[in-house]
């Protein structure tokens, strides 16, 4: 059965390319040794059980040390195996790419990444180019990330309202749902939290995550399905994953409608989508993973 592997590209930047290696990721040991300082209950912050006012002393210290990190490098924590896959899927364009840190850990591992925002702060760890979802309609060959693209869900699906604009400078509308409308390419690799990859903690924004506009995740899964979703190193409020989408091939199922017109037909559009690109169906959490186990056969 035909299958759609990783694309591997030459490498088409015009900048000179470093050696691939393995660089340090400064934010993923920063935020060990973060960590490895907390008291033994942040693990209980979100505890029911937990008494209120330690709860507040241990959000003001996860929030004041989470904050700092996200302001110095990105919102999401980079591990090797979240920069693996990314590699695998290149040339990459990144939209909503900050400061560009995970281009930067990318591009020191050779990976060909070209990165955009809207507006690049003052200094960055790449050269992050003004750019916003229009760039996706001139670099579809490459491979679309989007780390964090949204802050909240702002769509009615009820209405089928277009998150991806707004008149407010306050409100930029949906980066991620903008991207997806105007990139026509095969994979769109997203990182953070989505109903894909577990939901969120935040029962507020349940369950589509703080990361990604809700109506880009209907529209992303109507058009491409995912093939990968790996957890990610997380803050004690999040689920955040790395998640790789395929774009559907469309199979088209013809009719005949019940007419007395003989020749009239109607479609429905099917996704066509090979055995290997396919997630396994059994997961379930430790409490329940013993009902998966096949029960011994008996003569």
């Amino acid at each position: 059965m035909e299958t759609r592997q990783p694309p591997r590209k030459k490498n088409r930047s015009s900048r000179p390319q470093p050696a691939p290696g393995k660089a340090r990721i400064a934010m993923l040991e920063t935020y060990k040794a973060v960590a490895a300082s907390w008291p033994p209950d942040m693990n209980r912050l979100l505890s029911s059980t937990l008494d209120a006012e330690r709860r507040a002393e241990l959000w003001e210290l996860m929030a004041e040390s989470g904050d700092r990190l996200r302001r110095e490098y990105a919102w999401a924590l980079p591990d090797e195996r979240a920069l693996r896959v990314l590699e695998a899927y290149a040339p990459l364009v990144e939209v909503g790419a900050g400061k560009g840190y995970w281009a930067s850990l990318l591009h020191a591992r050779g990976v060909d990444v070209v990165a955009f925002d809207a507006k690049p702060p003052p200094k960055c760890y790449f050269d992050v180019k003004v750019g916003g979802p229009e760039v996706c309609e001139h670099l579809s060959d490459r491979s679309l990330f989007l780390c964090y693209p949204d802050d909240a869900c702002r769509a009615d699906l009820d209405d089928k309202e277009d998150s991806s604009k707004s008149d407010s400078e306050e409100d930029p509308g949906s980066l991620a749902l903008a991207c997806l409308r105007a990139y026509e390419g095969e994979a769109i690799i997203v990182v953070g939290e989505s109903v894909c990859s577990g939901g969120t903690l935040s029962l507020a924004q349940a369950p589509w995550g703080r990361s990604c506009d809700s109506l880009f995740q209907v529209e992303l899964a109507q058009s491409f399905h995912p093939v990968l979703v790996a957890a990610l190193p997380r803050w004690p409020l999040s689920r955040d994953c790395i998640v790789v989408w395929l774009r559907t091939r469309v199979c088209p199922v013809v009719f005949e409608k019940e007419s007395d017109d003989d020749s009239e037909t109607d479609a429905m559009l099917w996704g066509d989508i090979p055995e290997s690109e396919v997630l396994a169906a059994d997961c379930a959490a430790p409490c329940a993973r013993h009902l998966l186990v096949k029960p011994p056969t008996y003569a």
